[in-house]
């Protein structure tokens, strides 16, 4: 069983899957709803109490960007804080792919929010995202009037994508954390990385 997380996109989301069944699902109301509320509704909305996870659950995912510092730090964190009380290894995966995999059949450029209005952009096929964030008007420069981008994007940043001409295929953020937990059980050593959970921060002796 997997708990998954995604903070990269216009809202945080969680999913629990089993294989690749989805057992229970939660999608924040703004990029600012914290994870302990979705932990929560998950947790009384599918009947899935803390004590079952513990007993489970055999590993905590989380997107590991690119993406929004602030938004993947505070995702990692909680994951990683999670996954430590519970015991049970701590797995990051690559935003471009899990948000790739949950385009399914989409096979041109996917984006993802890097703020300011800014977005990362990559391409199927591709090792790894293309660059430093850019804005949509570069974006369609780079990738031609007319293009279909598919990702999980604010309003404005969706605004700013129509603006420039390209088309914008929405992928919801519960779609993006359903696609992670998928890929964080295949284990696949190109998109995720699995170690034990380590503090973030460690202070030295002395300045604790």
């Amino acid at each position: 069983m997997v708990l998954a997380m995604d903070t990269t996109g216009s809202a945080p989301a969680m999913a629990v899957l089993h294989d690749d069944e989805v057992l229970a699902s939660w999608q924040g109301d703004t990029a600012r709803t914290p994870l302990i509320s979705g932990l929560r509704a998950m947790q009384a909305g599918q009947n899935l109490p803390l004590r079952e996870l513990r007993g489970r659950l055999s590993t905590v995912a989380a997107a590991m960007g690119p993406g929004r510092y602030a938004r993947l730090r505070a995702g990692v964190a909680f994951a990683k804080g999670l996954a430590t009380g519970l015991g049970v290894p701590f797995v990051g995966v690559r935003s471009a792919a899990a948000v790739a995999r949950a385009a399914g059949g989409h096979v041109g450029p996917i984006v993802i929010p890097a703020g300011r209005g800014r977005v990362y952009f990559w391409t199927c096929g591709r090792s790894a995202p293309l660059g430093p964030a850019i804005g949509p008007p570069e974006l369609a420069a780079q990738l031609g009037a007319g293009v279909t981008v598919a990702g999980d994007v604010d309003d404005d940043t969706a605004e700013g994508i129509r603006a420039a001409g390209m088309r914008l295929r929405p992928i919801q953020p519960v779609e993006v954390a359903q696609a992670l937990g998928r890929l964080a059980g295949e284990r696949d050593p190109s998109i995720v990385g699995v170690g034990v959970a380590r503090p973030i921060y460690a202070p030295a002796a002395g300045h604790g």
